[in-house]
């Protein structure tokens, strides 16, 4: 249908992207891509508990334990 794809209305910065497609697969039940967001979302996670834990290993390592 035109116009009622929301990446269309406004250009959104590219952080936004994510959320975006997010509201755009929900909203139009498309279940490849949901899934294909899914491991997006699981490697972005995973990526983030990588850095807190080197950063837990150095803070600790800081007090010499």
């Amino acid at each position: 249908m035109p116009g009622s794809d929301i990446r269309s209305l406004m250009a959104f910065p590219h952080h936004c992207s994510l959320l975006i497609d997010t509201i755009w697969v929900l909203s139009h039940n498309r279940r490849a891509d949901l899934f294909a967001m899914a491991r997006q979302l699981t490697s972005i996670g995973l990526l983030g508990v990588a850095i807190v834990g080197l950063y837990i290993f150095a803070l600790v390592n800081s007090f010499g334990f």
